[in-house]
């Protein structure tokens, strides 16, 4: 497998401005500044644009990274041994002692816990990538509370409409709590729809009922 020599760059150059930009927030933070205030300091010393490169360059990772996932998702399932005939349900007493006396059922169990942890942790490393790009666009970000914007509204997850001169803080917490379970689904859901774009492409295949067909 080769590595394109233009991504390797930008990933080489992405990260070395994430971690001068962290050395220098941390050299503010060690000189006796808070932690929000030396990231703040550090943020100020860069162009917009920069930190607005590096936010799209983690949300495209962390697309990359579902791709991934998703590819892995396809060889774990063709790895996996075929289940018995008529598992017990998980979470019956019937389940639970198949599981402990039978060989296939531990072999079931033991990779069906494989299989969740692995799920579990790819999605840590997503969330924590959006994190990271959400945090770093949030810092570089200088708001002008002007009378226009005071008087628009927005709404709550439970329809209230709210104006932002008078939201109070866990108003404007549960906005940012709503944008950013958004963020993250609709990074999955992209991920998703461009796995079926390349399927339906691939196979020459209109929609995926056409290409569940040839696979059948």
């Amino acid at each position: 497998m080769t590595i394109d020599d233009d991504a390797l760059h930008e990933w080489a150059r992405h990260y070395r401005f994430e971690r001068d930009l962290i050395a220098k927030a941390r050299g503010y933070r060690d000189a006796g500044m808070t932690l929000d205030d030396a990231v703040v300091k550090a943020l100020r010393s860069v162009r917009v644009y920069e930190v607005k490169a590096l936010a799209a360059w983690h949300i495209r990772e962390g697309i990359e990274s579902a791709d991934r996932l998703a590819v892995l998702e396809i060889e774990r399932k063709a790895e996996r041994p075929a289940p018995p005939p008529a598992p017990p349900k998980r979470g019956t007493a019937a389940y639970q002692e198949w599981v402990e006396t039978t060989e296939e059922g531990k072999r079931h169990e033991s990779i069906e816990q494989k299989y969740l942890e692995q799920e579990e942790e790819a999605n840590r490393k997503l969330w924590r990538s959006m994190e990271t790009a959400l945090e770093n666009y949030a810092q570089a970000r200088i708001m002008e509370w002007t009378e226009e914007l005071l008087g628009s509204e927005f709404a709550l997850p439970d329809g209230t409409r709210v104006r932002w001169g008078a939201a109070t803080v866990d108003q404007h917490r549960e906005r940012f709590e709503l944008f950013r379970r958004n963020a993250h689904a609709n990074l999955e859901g992209a991920a998703r729809h461009r796995r079926a774009i390349e399927a339906l492409e691939a196979a020459h295949v209109s929609s995926l009922y056409e290409l569940a067909a040839r696979a059948a």
